[in-house]
């Protein structure tokens, strides 16, 4: 197996755990009521889109000088975009500027951070695997 067959075959594993996570959300938010609906969005949907992202970035593995550095990196682009798009979506679009929830980022941050970590060692194995493949 290749590098790029490898980067490809991560690239569907973080894609399928994105979908399946993205499913689930759906599935959960409509049966949720009232304000349960925001937590299954913070816990399932966001961290879905953002691993169907993640997914992506095995690809830019080889323009990075090394693994420890593409692996941090995408740690905290995840973390914070993740965190990012969870607050951005609780403040403005589900609560709205009305009703501002300022105590909803401590569950955002913790959220973010699981799933950062999560990605993290898939990026981990995947940089391990890479290593001792061909070009």
């Amino acid at each position: 197996m290749s590098k790029k067959t490898l980067s490809i075959v991560f690239c569907a594993v973080f894609a399928a755990f994105g979908v399946l996570l993205l499913v689930l959300g759906f599935k959960e938010a409509a049966v949720a009521e009232g304000d349960d609906v925001p937590f299954t969005h913070m816990i399932l949907t966001i961290p879905g889109i953002a691993s169907v992202c993640a997914g992506f970035g095995c690809f830019l593995r080889k323009k990075s000088r090394s693994a420890v550095r593409f692996c941090f990196s995408a740690f905290f682009f995840l973390f914070f975009g993740t965190f990012l798009a969870e607050c951005f979506y609780f403040q403005f679009i589900h609560f709205g500027t009305n009703r501002p929830q300022p105590r909803l980022t401590i569950p955002a941050a913790g959220t973010s951070l699981a799933y950062a970590l999560l990605f993290l060692f898939i990026y981990t194995v995947f940089c391990l695997i890479y290593r001792k493949r061909k070009a």
